[in-house]
């Protein structure tokens, strides 16, 4: 078995010696170490130092980030032929004596994927480390151990060893990121990976930290490449959320002026006309939308017509897309949409119309002016209403969509009573949770938190 350990380096002149000499020889299971340094751009003696010490220099001709460094180590370990890859940081905090024993679930095929932690049951962490940076690193493990449906205690840490197949699937997209966007691939493959408590420092003894100098800058940098690895490893959650928001918007579009011709010119019939709307409730939900598998059928009504206006092709169809499920999820929950905007317009006070006319304001006007903010508290709470069980839901996607309009709903439902794989299931429930409820947060703070409960009427 051949081990190749890649050391990143950028101006580390004045450890990288001592850590490749310090790199053990004589680990069980393996035939054959080599030692791969990639100087990512620097200034000092990195490659003469590093050269001098027995270890082939993978040259960047400029600071090209910890992304491209951690893929030019894989990349060129794998040229060489290797079995293991064992990623190590130049800075020193970590110990190369200890590479012994995170290769070990790898040698004994225990693992596939071996990461160091620092914050394990017996952690072994010495120095001082910054709360921000400690609470950073708990927030990620939270995150990244329910996306990936297996529990962490470290997901940050840069010592780690991985199969030759494991190197092979993984290929990270960020110049700057890729700790958590490699082990999101490896998890989303099937690989296995283990944790391994070994002794960190928590600072280093020379230079500072490329990504510690700044934790702000690094959760900036970080964050939009984590929320692309989650969106890569789970596709129908950002799909979910799309579908959601398509349906609750055209929901919003096709109930106002429903909402406002019954609360100002529904007169005696108002009672009669909020009952259709709610009649579709007294049948069940699922029949409901098995009817709009016949409305949309390739030989109903609705496809035939658009085919002869030429809007679909001859052999174009509605089912299995994404536009039947966005269809099916707004009619399903257009009620949620339009009581609460009823409710809200029915006790705008005409008079006030009134006067806005009668000073000089068209109709147009006096509707933007003074109809539309004072029916905002029931477009806030008919777009949330909407849009929430919207996002969570599975039916719609199940029967007028296909395999490519599934959402998070449906892979929920399929690990639940299928797979019965209850701890990924329960994950992902609450991923689709935090991310609905930082929806309400967000929303309520954009839109004023007066107008979720109807005091700016």
């Amino acid at each position: 078995m051949k081990l190749v350990v890649y050391l990143p380096a950028l101006n580390e002149a004045a450890t990288i010696g001592a850590l490749l000499d310090a790199i053990p020889r004589d680990i069980p299971g393996v035939a054959e170490l080599e030692t791969i340094v990639v100087d990512d751009g620097s200034t000092d003696r990195t490659a003469a130092v590093a050269e001098r010490h027995g270890a082939r220099v993978v040259r960047h001709p400029r600071n090209l980030g910890t992304g491209r460094a951690f893929m030019s180590g894989v990349q060129s370990a794998l040229a060489d032929g290797a079995d293991v890859i064992v990623g190590i940081d130049a800075d020193g905090q970590f110990s190369p004596a200890d590479i012994r024993l995170l290769v070990a679930p790898i040698v004994t095929g225990e693992a596939d994927v071996a990461l160091c932690t620092r914050f394990g049951p017996n952690s072994k962490l010495t120095g001082r480390m910054p709360w921000t940076k400690r609470a950073g690193n708990w927030l990620l493990c939270k995150i990244i151990s329910l996306t990936a449906g297996q529990e962490f205690t470290d997901v940050s840490c840069g010592f780690r060893a991985f199969t030759r197949d494991a190197a092979l699937r993984v290929d990270v997209h960020s110049d700057f990121e890729y700790i958590h966007e490699s082990l999101l691939a490896w998890r989303r493959f099937g690989q296995r990976v283990v944790e391994v408590e070994l002794p960190v420092r928590a600072e280093r003894a020379i230079g500072e930290s490329r990504i510690a100098s700044s934790l702000s800058y690094y959760a900036l940098r970080a964050g939009p490449v984590l929320v692309g690895a989650i969106r890569d490893y789970s596709p129908q959650f950002v799909r979910s959320l799309e579908y959601a928001g398509l349906a609750t918007s055209i929901a919003l579009v096709v109930s106002y002026p429903v909402a406002y011709w019954i609360a100002f010119r529904g007169g005696r019939w108002k009672n009669l006309l909020l009952l259709f709307i709610v009649a579709p409730f007294f049948v069940t939900y699922l029949i409901r939308t098995l009817a709009w598998q016949t409305i949309l059928s390739d030989h109903g009504f609705v496809v035939q017509t658009l085919q002869h206006l030429h809007v679909l092709g001859s052999s174009g169809r509605l089912l299995a897309t994404g536009t039947a499920v966005v269809a099916g999820i707004t009619y399903n929950f257009l009620p949620f949409m339009a009581l609460p905007l009823y409710v809200s317009l029915e006790q705008v006070d005409p008079r006030l119309i009134e006067a806005a006319e009668d000073l000089y304001a068209s109709k147009l006007h006096a509707f933007l002016r003074v109809t539309l903010p004072l029916s905002l508290p029931g477009v806030v709470a008919g777009t949330l209403l909407t849009f929430i069980p919207a996002a969570g839901d599975f039916i719609n996607a199940q029967l007028l969509g296909g395999p490519d309009n599934h959402m998070i709903g449906n892979v929920i439902e399929s690990k639940f009573l299928e797979l019965t794989d209850y701890p990924a299931a329960a994950s992902m429930s609450f991923i689709l949770m935090a991310a609905i409820l930082v929806f309400v947060v967000v929303y309520s703070r954009v839109v004023g938190s007066e107008q979720l409960t109807g005091t700016a009427a």
